[in-house]
Parts: C-alpha cells; structure tokens; sequence
C-alpha cells in the first residue's frame, strides 16, 4: 500500500491483533511472531491492508537511519524491508 497504509496482523495461536502504520516506503512482512501474548509461540498474519484505514495504529513501520546490527535485519533493509517497532504514546 505504501507510506501512511494502515493494516492489521492476527496471531493464529491467540487471536491477538495489532494495528500497523507504514511511516515510510518499503516493503513489511507477512507473518510476524506474536507481539500480544507474552510467550505466545504463535505467528501473527498480515490482512494485506484489507482494513479500516482510519483504524488508530499501534505499531509502526520504518526505515531506520542507520543499518541494524544483525546481518539478516541488514539485508532485509538493504533490500527496501521495514522494521517493527510498538508506538509510544
């Protein structure tokens, strides 16, 4: 969807659901491991932006501005990939 697209990730364990922003360009994933249930073992699925986009987001994704340490985060950004991080309010 591109820069301000709002989706939704549901954990296919729990059931848990999170609201994502796109703060940049780039590519974000799929499936993501849980970020609602402390020790949840189970994979979130994106709706592929098929949501209310005037949903409040909780999460965000970004293009930082500097290269993460872990290689495979490196090439992920290299490559256009976002990352992930909560909303602080």
């Amino acid at each position: 969807m591109g820069k301000g697209g709002i989706n939704q990730y549901i954990c296919q364990t729990c059931g848990g659901v999170i609201t994502t922003i796109d703060r940049d360009d780039g590519t974000t994933s799929f499936m993501l491991d849980c970020r609602v249930t402390p020790g949840c073992p189970g994979r979130m699925q994106s709706a592929v932006y098929l949501v209310d986009q005037t949903l409040t987001p909780n999460w965000e994704w970004y293009m930082p501005e500097k290269l993460p340490k872990e290689r495979s985060m490196r090439q992920h950004v290299r490559m256009g990939g976002l990352l992930i991080r909560k909303i602080e309010k």
